[in-house]
């Protein structure tokens, strides 16, 4: 409710209450702004429970082993870890590698992910998640065109510099030019029934930093799956399938396997630098943060 008072306008009710909350939590001590991050979602033995988001902080260390005894003879209740708020510490020797924590999509660096292979740039490429084997698991590209095409021609394509190194003694090879010794390709007019068009077991790249056409009979075909085994060292990623770019021609010879021309894509896998992407750091992040603050850093 509004009303005039010797021509000062004075505020009642709701908008009163607010105004007040507001003018009260900027008068706050600076440890009232964990409200500003953190709620507390329960209380065990009167201890709050904080929760940033999705991951839950006890406030004192918990009790592992309620009933061990510290030290013989020793009769004394255990003076437990209460962890400061972060505003509260000035100088700390713990910490974890960036790689290691919580990120956005703005600054989760991933080089390697599968839409390189559709992007029409030779100079970024994709690499599967690597494996301790070279036959471990397959690794496979499926493109899906807009519409049903007549193709007659595969292409996988090498990046022309490579990425990281590769090692004459083990027999590595560099990211973006590692090609698979089994190569396998399937085509699909309805993602349900396929053919194989192409097939070597024994399969070597003609040439490693640019183009290797893989013709077969023109079929008519909307999916196209290019299935790799047998994989080679890559990098230091372990077995990989890694390559810069894939094309599908068509009759005229155009490359249909283009985002810019509507083609999808799927991949078996991605290297994210041993699983260090935002998903699984968000999966992650909760658990490392409730060891830390029990005090089992």
């Amino acid at each position: 409710m509004l009303t005039w008072n010797g021509g000062r306008m004075l505020v009642f009710g709701p908008i009163a209450l607010i105004a007040a909350g507001l003018l009260c939590f900027a008068q706050a001590p600076r440890d009232a702004d964990l409200l500003r991050w953190a709620t507390v979602e329960s209380h065990i033995n009167g201890e709050p429970v904080y929760a940033f988001g999705y991951t839950y902080v006890y406030a004192v260390s918990p009790d592992f082993q309620p009933k061990a005894a510290a030290q013989e003879g020793n009769s004394a209740l255990a003076r437990k870890i209460r962890p400061k708020k972060s505003w509260q510490i000035e100088s700390n020797l713990f910490g974890s590698t960036p790689a290691r924590e919580p990120r956005s999509a703005a600054y989760d660096d991933q080089p390697l992910l599968g839409v390189h292979l559709i992007d029409g740039d030779m100079r970024r490429c994709w690499a599967s998640r690597g494996q301790n084997q070279p036959d471990y698991e397959d690794a496979w590209v499926r493109i899906d065109l807009p519409f049903e095409q007549q193709i007659g021609s595969v292409v996988l394509v090498g990046h022309p510099d490579g990425m990281g190194r590769a090692d004459p003694r083990t027999g590595s090879v560099k990211v973006g030019q590692s090609f698979p010794r089994k190569l396998e390709i399937r085509t699909s007019r309805d993602a349900w029934h396929w053919q194989t068009v192409y097939r070597q077991d024994h399969f070597q790249a003609s040439n490693v930093e640019g183009r290797n056409v893989i013709s077969f009979n023109p079929v008519d075909a909307k999916q196209i799956w290019i299935i790799g085994s047998d994989l080679p060292l890559t990098h230091y990623f372990g077995h990989s399938f890694s390559i810069a770019e894939i094309e599908v021609l068509e009759r005229a010879g155009d490359n249909v396997a283009l985002l810019s021309r509507g083609a999808g894509l799927q991949v078996s896998s991605t290297h994210t630098g041993l699983g260090m992407d935002r998903y699984t750091q968000e999966a992650l992040w909760p658990r490392n943060t409730i060891w830390v603050s029990s005090g089992v850093a």
